[in-house]
């Protein structure tokens, strides 16, 4: 596997509503690299190229990312998290919004 793409994220910071905050968009990592931190590592380095507000939402139904999302911006969050659960029809599916701030170099988890 050496070599090839592990996975792909994808932040943007034209959300409506977001106020110029940046949002996880897209986080996709290979079945293959799951579990061993490269998602941890992965999200770390977009949240740090970016630093100030951030957003990202999930779907409570999908289980492994109703655990990491949480744990990781607790970790990583600098200040309060505010967490919006969102239900249709405002949206197409039951989601949690989190939103947070990053600090230049806040991060201090390995």
């Amino acid at each position: 596997m050496a070599g090839r793409p592990a996975g792909f994220a994808l932040a943007r910071c034209d959300v409506d509503g977001d106020d110029g905050a940046w949002n996880v968009s897209k986080f996709f990592v290979v079945r293959g690299h799951r579990g061993c931190g490269v998602a941890k590592q992965a999200a770390r380095l977009l949240f740090q190229r970016h630093p100030g507000p951030w957003t990202l939402s999930y779907l409570p139904a999908n289980l492994p990312a109703s655990r990491f999302w949480p744990n990781l911006v607790a970790a990583e969050a600098s200040g309060p998290i505010s967490r919006l659960e969102q239900q249709p029809p405002k949206v197409s599916a039951p989601k949690i919004r989190l939103r947070f701030r990053i600090d230049p170099l806040a991060s201090t988890t390995t």
